[in-house]
């Protein structure tokens, strides 16, 4: 009796351990506890569901890459991001609120959120299948698409709405801001069979300090 009672306990314990699994085989529709977790030792802070990531103008990010000069392009990167972890094949919805702070002109580019594979501009120039950044004239812009799209309102949140439709030959990508479809980048992208999403600050060429802030975090597998 008492071996069925531990046997029962352990199958209960598995089960609510399954369930916070983040993208685990099966996983049924719905919002998927993201486990998020700092990218390359960055710093960020975490309270009552709200992401804070504060960056300083010259800091060099914490990943390898962050250190390498990109052409003449730029000589480094400036890094705070958090990461999911691996996700496979399916499709996805990504969801926040999210606030720029700066006191100055924008970056060259500094990213909200992305979908990657673990591809760098280091081992492939374009580096991951897709991206929504703010570029330099206080737009958004996409990974593929280096063209302006719409206003950033800086220093006034904005819903963004990321889905991810990750299969074995491409990765589709479609964003909306508060609403309005934006931007869509689809990746003949096969190099691999797990991705992962992150979101945070990552520039170049920036021009002062800055903090962005993400409330209303949802990641969700739609199939």
């Amino acid at each position: 009796m008492k071996y069925l009672m531990i046997v029962g306990m352990l199958a209960l314990l598995t089960t609510g351990c399954a369930s916070n699994n983040t993208f685990a085989g099966g996983q049924t529709e719905g919002v998927i506890n993201s486990n998020w977790k700092a990218s390359c030792n960055s710093r960020y802070s975490y309270s009552n569901g709200t992401y804070t990531f504060k960056v300083k103008q010259g800091k060099v990010g914490g990943c390898p890459t962050d250190r390498k000069p990109i052409r003449d392009m730029w000589k480094f990167s400036e890094r705070a991001e958090v990461k999911s972890n691996n996700i496979g094949y399916g499709k996805y919805e990504w969801s926040a609120t999210v606030t720029i702070e700066r006191n100055c002109k924008p970056s060259y580019r500094s990213t909200i959120v992305q979908i990657h594979g673990g591809t760098t501009v280091a081992t492939r120039w374009d580096g991951p299948p897709s991206f929504l950044a703010e570029n330099y004239v206080g737009k958004f812009r996409g990974n593929r698409n280096k063209g302006t799209l719409v206003d950033v309102p800086i220093n006034e949140p904005f819903d963004v709405l990321m889905t991810v439709d990750f299969t074995k030959d491409y990765v589709n990508t479609v964003y909306y801001i508060n609403g309005e479809h934006v931007l869509t980048e689809k990746d003949k992208y096969n190099k691999s069979k797990k991705m992962f999403f992150k979101f945070g600050v990552y520039r170049v060429k920036s021009n002062c300090d800055a903090k962005q802030t993400y409330t209303n975090v949802k990641l969700k597998k739609l199939k």
